[in-house]
């Protein structure tokens, strides 16, 4: 019998690292391509940050094709910019006029121009197609709208590498490394049945075969993240801050995790002393030393680059705000993903008491589950489609979740990982991603909020003893 335990475990294994195999290689570009439009919006952000700012990218390549095309092809090829000055559009003319040349010196415009040659080059695969109307979609996109953290850190990776065939794969593969360090990471922390189950999601995701695709440093919040759950995993409460915060200043959204936390832990301490105070006033001094540390040397470091550091943050605030606006509630999922698919326009009141009822009801549920801290910490991943509304892509983050051995957790990833492959198919079969992420948003919104439900549930029937432990 235990002959026949071990060959079974040792046969699991082997499928499971296989699995794993499959996924990296798929994800890694045997069978994809390059998505040249995400990448060159941060390549071009960060490279000319002095030049452009937050609002400049679009008006510098109207500039650049007009010299590597000409102007009278451009105006009558390219019919709208948007303004990153606000959430609108204007002609390709107007775009021409707002163009800064002041800016820009002489061989800093010449890499440019260089650079947006190579981009241009690498974007003709359709030879039928006029080549300029490869930039139309590019030029009504959302812009540079990263945080200045990703500036200071990029900026001189990029000027060190200015773009050709060579370059641009190193670059790609920066991305890579951070994504295999975040999996070596689960694998510290839960082993291979875990690590398989994270990877198995994070592959099947439709956003890893569209615009996710080979970006520039895309999922450096995501190794920050990984980091913070794996200090706190090792009870190191003060690192594990740090690394929270880095997470959450460059992409915001894991600052509002990081207070659930803290009122879970608090919750805990209150109620049965199971983890010491000192642990959480360290997890919460190493948020606030991880923020103004990241702030300050990323703000020394842009000075040194030749940049206000004020004009920077407050570019960015600005943009990002704009942003929001652009975007609204498209690509979500949550809470005002569900009301937009029944039709209801901005409940902002209705949303507000829902969310603060699932949140009290998925809080109770975490609690009555007696999960260790950690755990905790990555569970408070589901507490943002209560509230939060954000793009698909960010909810490559329920990866962390995936690692947890707790069957309410898995049967959710589970589900969610079979929601991956049908939409994965049928984005094979010929349907766009437009098509797709409107229903595919819908049911990810309806697991997510039911979860904190089910979760109680389970623990009902726990406690009186219908199930295992």
């Amino acid at each position: 019998m235990i002959m026949k335990e071990i060959l079974f475990n040792n046969t699991i294994k082997k499928i499971l690292a296989l699995l794993i195999i499959v996924a990296g290689i798929f994800y890694t570009g045997i069978t994809r391509k390059v998505h040249i439009p995400e990448f060159a919006h941060y390549y071009f952000g960060a490279k000319y940050a002095p030049e452009i700012g937050y609002t400049g990218l679009y008006e510098a390549l109207s500039k650049a094709l007009t010299e590597i095309y000409n102007q009278y092809f451009f105006i009558h090829n390219i019919y709208a910019v948007r303004n990153l000055h606000d959430i609108g559009y204007i002609t390709s003319e107007t775009a021409l006029n707002n163009f800064h040349s002041q800016r820009w010196d002489s061989q800093r415009w010449k890499d440019f121009l260089a650079d947006a040659r190579f981009i241009d080059k690498s974007m003709l695969a359709n030879p039928q197609k006029v080549p300029i109307q490869h930039w139309s979609k590019i030029l009504i996109d959302h812009g540079y709208n990263v945080s200045p953290i990703y500036t200071a850190y990029v900026y001189p990776i990029a000027n060190l590498l200015p773009l050709n065939s060579t370059n641009i794969t190193i670059l790609f593969w920066l991305d890579i490394i951070l994504i295999l360090l975040t999996f070596f990471l689960l694998w510290r922390m839960r082993g291979l049945y875990s690590l398989a189950i994270a990877v198995l999601f994070f592959a099947s995701a439709q956003d890893m075969l569209t615009y996710c695709t080979w970006a520039l440093l895309r999922f450096d919040w995501f190794f920050a993240l990984a980091l913070a759950f794996y200090f706190i995993h090792r009870r190191k409460y003060f690192i594990g801050g740090i690394f929270w915060a880095i997470a959450g200043v460059i992409r915001l959204f894991p600052m509002y995790m990081a207070g659930f936390f803290t009122i879970l832990l608090l919750l805990l301490y209150k109620e049965n002393k199971r983890i010491e105070l000192k642990k959480i006033s360290n997890f919460v001094i190493g948020i606030f030393s991880g923020a103004i540390g990241s702030v300050a040397l990323s703000s020394l470091a842009l000075y040194l680059y030749g940049m206000s550091p004020i004009n920077v943050w407050h570019g960015f605030l600005h943009r990002i705000g704009n942003h929001s606006a652009e975007t609204g509630i498209l690509n979500a999922i949550g809470l005002a993903k569900i009301f937009e698919l029944v039709g209801l326009s901005q409940p902002i009141i209705a949303q507000l008491i829902l969310g603060i009822l699932l949140s009290t009801l998925l809080a109770i549920a975490l609690l009555k589950s007696e999960l260790k801290p950690e755990n905790l910490a990555i569970m408070t991943i589901f507490f943002i489609p209560i509230f939060l509304y954000l793009s698909h892509y960010y909810y490559l983050m329920l990866i962390f979740p995936a690692i947890i051995k707790h069957k309410p957790v898995r049967y959710t990833i589970s589900v969610l990982i079979i929601t991956n492959i049908i939409f994965t198919i049928l984005l094979k079969l010929g349907l766009t991603s437009n098509q797709i992420i409107n229903p595919e948003c819908g049911i990810y919104s309806a697991i997510l909020i039911i979860f904190p439900i089910v979760l109680l549930y389970w623990n009902k029937l726990k406690h009186t003893d219908l199930i295992e432990k």
